[in-house]
């Protein structure tokens, strides 16, 4: 048996907040196509709107803060694998 493991990488992913449900939309697909895999990204830390946002999709704050590019505070934010692989 060949195991396949998914790999999808980004650099940002923004919507305009507008409260008009579209990033909810868009995240509700790609949960959908990322299908049992574990997710992960990074929020800035001040940025509370978008870690409730990222919360209510499922993901957690996982680990400790850490400067993304040497310069902005950043949190991990991890949605655990729904497969017997988990998050690796």
């Amino acid at each position: 048996m060949v195991q396949q493991i998914h790999r999808a990488e980004s650099d940002r992913f923004r919507v305009l907040p507008v409260a008009t449900g579209l990033g909810g939309r868009m995240m509700t697909e790609f949960l959908a196509w990322a299908g049992p895999a574990c997710i992960r990204l990074g929020v800035v830390d001040c940025n509370e709107r978008a870690i409730r946002f990222y919360r209510r999709h499922g993901f957690e704050i996982t680990g400790e803060p850490y400067l993304w590019r040497g310069k902005l505070p950043t949190v991990l934010m991890t949605r655990e694998a729904t497969s017997a692989l988990g998050c690796r």
